[in-house]
């Protein structure tokens, strides 16, 4: 009997080493606008993040394939022709920034779109090259995720932690940026996180009374959901908070663009970023959506900034110790400071690491 088995193992052993690897194994998470990946549920950076043009999601190549188990040697990029190569496990994949023809094994296949070029990166969707290797793909609209995995085995999404807020009641707005509320009976008074409308009280910036109106008309009388973050109050004793419209499913792109009212501002160009540590747990988005009004001209970006005549790169900066802005040294706001709140810096980055933000008057 164990004559007999002992050449069934080795025949067994030889079959599987000749067999081929599974060319699918891994389970990966592509998820709009994130620089990072999930892998067999660790996270990866990348130095690109996944974004949405025209309907359809695209994923940087590079990390794509990596994901995939395509040796990093075998990722090849022809500068001259604007042709990427991969190789893994006798499949070859070719395909060229602009041509919506992908080749596998040589053999065209068409695909619907093409692949883009942007800040030294290749995009193109997962699916092409992901069902090319032998994986699954399937898109999840509730959390904005490309899910890649083994036919059948796609990766499971963890519930997004639910978003913790508190119910309120808007019962006067103060300006662009700042809110009365009513909590259970107590007042409160709230000032939104991680945004700066201009200035329409004690002094009225550009665009300043029409960030007021729009808040007004956007919230005053409304139920809102407050958000707090590390740090719960400024030194004014106001309440800091993330305004949402109604309560988050979670704390995503998608949620955060549709129903929280920080966002909107910033979107819609009625105020300008404000990073105040501890209180960054939205930063990099509120970022993104900032560098899309400018994009687009929106609200205070479309207005046409006064200039301030006789100012060289070399002039220093004023700043108020008061409202943390700085300005121009020959701006009418600067001349207008108090010598107890008069802060001097050599240059806009400094007064910036100082926490300092711009004036959007003479925007030096």
């Amino acid at each position: 009997m164990r004559r007999f088995l002992t050449p069934l193992l080795s025949l067994l052993m030889l079959i599987l080493i000749l067999l081929p690897a599974d060319a699918a194994e891994n389970q990966v998470i592509f998820t709009i606008g994130k620089n990072s990946y999930c892998i067999n549920e660790q996270t990866q950076a990348m130095d690109a993040a996944t974004f949405v043009e025209s309907g359809r999601t695209y994923v940087p190549l590079r990390y794509l394939a990596l994901s995939l188990g395509v040796p990093a040697d075998k990722i090849n990029w022809n500068s001259a022709d604007q042709i990427v190569t991969l190789e893994k496990d006798g499949i070859i994949i070719t395909l060229a920034v602009s041509s919506k023809v992908l080749h596998v094994n040589y053999k065209p296949q068409d695909m619907d779109v093409a692949p883009v070029a942007k800040n030294g990166r290749t995009y193109l969707p997962a699916r092409y090259i992901a069902e090319a290797l032998g994986y699954q793909v399937e898109w999840d609209a509730n959390t904005q995720a490309v899910l890649i995995g083994p036919a059948g085995k796609l990766p499971e999404l963890k519930p997004s932690p639910s978003v913790k807020v508190l119910q309120a009641f808007v019962t006067r707005v103060v300006d662009g940026d700042t809110i009365n509320v009513n909590m259970g009976g107590k007042e409160e008074k709230v000032r939104f996180i991680g945004v700066d409308t201009p200035e329409s009280t004690r002094e009225v910036e550009p665009y300043g009374k029409e960030a007021a109106a729009y808040t007004m008309k956007r919230l005053n009388g409304q139920t809102v959901y407050l958000e707090l973050d590390a740090g719960e109050r400024d030194k004014y004793g106001r309440l800091l908070a993330y305004v949402w419209l109604s309560p988050p499913k979670n704390d995503g792109e998608a949620q955060t663009r549709a129903k929280m009212f920080n966002a909107e501002l910033l979107l819609e160009g009625y105020a300008q970023v404000m990073t105040v540590p501890p209180n960054v747990k939205y930063a990099d988005l509120f970022s993104k959506f900032q560098r899309e009004a400018r994009e687009r001209n929106a609200g205070l970006w479309g207005t046409t900034p006064i200039p301030a005549p006789g100012i060289n790169d070399e002039a220093k900066y004023i700043g108020n110790a008061n409202s943390k802005k700085f300005h121009r040294p020959d701006c009418e706001w600067a001349q207008k400071i108090a010598p107890g709140n008069r802060v001097e810096f050599e240059t806009s980055g400094e007064a910036v690491e100082a926490g300092y933000v711009p004036c959007k008057v003479c925007r030096p």
